[in-house]
């Protein structure tokens, strides 16, 4: 996405298909270049192969950001229920395998 480091979660409404429209989105602050985040490039830190959702939980590998747990309840504002770093050594080859958190 312009304006962010790495990939961010985003949540589509793809009702229509030939129209899918951004309804909600959720980013590590640090990831927001245009805000005032600052550059991280080495290890990796953004989302990190697919989402797994379970009820109104969605469990994110982040990179080096970690493994993220967000409350989809409201999906157009995604909140922060949890986010456990795994350090820079083995944050970006770990985080990405969300079976093994789950």
């Amino acid at each position: 996405m312009p304006g962010f480091e790495g990939n961010i979660y985003v949540v589509l409404d793809i009702g229509n298909p030939e129209e899918p429209c951004e309804v909600g989105r959720w980013f590590l602050p640090e990831q927001y270049l245009a805000g005032g985040g600052k550059p991280h490039r080495q290890p990796f830190l953004g989302l990190h192969g697919p989402a797994y959702v379970e009820g109104d939980r969605v469990y994110l590998g982040y990179g080096a950001g970690g493994m993220v747990i967000l409350n989809i309840s409201d999906i157009r504002h995604p909140m922060l229920v949890s986010r456990l770093e795994f350090g820079p050594a083995i944050g970006s080859k770990l985080s990405g395998c969300i079976p093994l958190c789950l």
